[in-house]
C-alpha cells in the first residue's frame, strides 16, 4: 500500500526491511489480527518516520485479507499506533478496482485524490536530451512552496502537505519563475519521481523528456514516475514518450487528529499588545487534538481493537 517503497526498495517484508529498523529515524508498527473460527491471521505493518505528519501503511498481508469484514479492526488498531507514535494521519495507496477501498472507508478512510504511475520505457543518454532540470537548495524553498500551494488542492494539501525535504528534489525555472518541481525518492530496486508541472510551460513533452537524463545517479535502475489527479494533463504526454502506465490508485488518508486554530499575539519589545488576537492557520501554527482518544477509547478510556499481539 506504499508504492513508492515497493518500486524503489522492492518487498517490504525482504532483507531490507530488517536494515531499515536500525536507523533510529525511522519506525514501523505490525499490527496482527487473528479473526479465530480457523481464519488465518491478517497482519499490516506502518512505517513513519520521526518529525513527519503523516504515517504509511507499507502493505496488509495476505491478499485475501482486503476482502475480508474484519479488516477496518486492523486498520483501527494500525490507526491507534500510527497516532501514538506522533503521526496526525495514516496513508494508503490502493488499487481503484480493489475491494479493500470499500473496506478502508468503514474505517474512516477517505479518498483525497488519485494516482497512476507510469515507468519510462527509454535509458537515459545525457547527450540525447538537455537537462532542463535542476537540483533543488535551499534558496527554492519558498518558491517551491508557492508552486505547491497554487497546483495541488487543498483536500491532498491537508493530507500530504510540502515535503519539509523539497531542497531534495529538482527545479525548472523559467524567465526566473518557478513552472516546475519534481520529489525523487531514490532506492535500489527504482528512482520514483513526483512532477508538479505549471500548466503555463511551453514546451512540457521536451520537460518531461528531459527528466531522465537529469536524474542523477541512475546506475541502471528503472525510473517511475507518478501522475496524479490534478496533473493528469500529463498522462499524455507520457503515453507518447511509449511509457508504461499501472492500473490507476486510489490515495486513501484517515485524519488521526483534529486541527484547531490557535490565537495569536503580536509582541514587541517582549511585551503582549492589548488588542484582538489574530487567528493562524494551522499551516503555521496549529495545535492538534488527538481523535483517536475518542474514536478507539471504550467504555472504561482502553483500546477496544480486537487485536492479539
Amino acid at each position: 500500500m506504499d508504492t513508492a517503497l515497493a518500486l524503489t526498495r522492492g518487498s517490504p517484508v525482504g532483507a531490507w526491511a530488517a536494515l531499515n529498523n536500525l536507523r533510529l529515524e525511522h519506525g514501523s508498527y505490525t499490527g496482527i489480527l487473528r479473526p479465530g473460527n480457523g481464519q488465518p491471521p491478517l497482519v499490516g505493518q506502518v512505517h513513519y518516520n520521526a518529525g513527519e505528519r503523516a504515517a504509511r501503511i507499507a502493505y496488509i498481508l495476505p491478499r485475501r485479507a482486503l476482502e475480508s469484514p474484519e479488516l477496518p479492526k486492523l486498520i483501527e488498531n494500525l490507526s491507534e499506533a500510527a497516532c501514538l507514535g506522533g503521526a496526525v494521519c495514516l496513508l494508503a495507496e490502493v488499487d481503484e478496482s480493489s475491494p479493500a477501498v470499500e473496506q478502508m472507508r468503514r474505517s474512516g478512510c477517505i479518498v483525497y485524490a488519485r494516482q497512476r504511475v507510469w515507468k519510462l520505457s527509454q535509458t537515459p543518454n545525457a547527450g540525447a536530451k538537455p537537462k532542463l532540470w535542476e537540483p533543488a537548495s535551499s534558496l527554492d524553498v519558498i518558491a517551491i512552496r508557492n508552486l505547491f500551494q497554487s497546483l495541488v488542492p487543498p483536500l491532498v494539501q491537508s493530507a500530504e502537505p510540502v515535503s519539509d525535504h523539497s531542497d531534495h528534489g529538482f527545479i525548472y525555472e523559467k524567465d526566473g519563475n518557478l513552472l516546475g518541481y519534481v520529489e525523487a525518492i531514490y532506492g535500489p530496486q527504482g528512482i520514483y519521481l513526483l512532477p508538479l508541472i505549471h500548466p503555463d510551460c511551453e514546451d512540457v513533452p521536451a520537460l518531461l523528456a528531459s527528466l531522465a537524463a537529469s536524474t542523477p545517479f541512475h546506475l541502471g535502475r528503472p525510473i517511475y514516475i507518478s501522475i496524479r489527479s490534478y496533473q493528469a494533463w500529463l498522462e499524455n504526454l507520457l503515453a507518447d514518450m511509449q511509457a508504461t502506465s499501472s492500473e490507476r490508485q486510489a490515495l486513501l488518508v484517515r485524519h488521526l487528529a483534529e486541527a484547531q486554530r490557535v490565537p495569536a499575539y503580536a509582541a514587541r519589545n517582549g511585551v503582549m499588545e492589548k488588542h484582538q488576537p489574530a487567528m493562524l492557520d494551522t499551516q503555521a501554527g496549529e495545535t492538534t487534538v488527538p481523535l483517536m482518544q475518542h474514536t478507539l477509547a471504550g467504555k472504561n478510556g482502553s483500546a477496544q481493537t480486537g487485536i492479539k499481539q
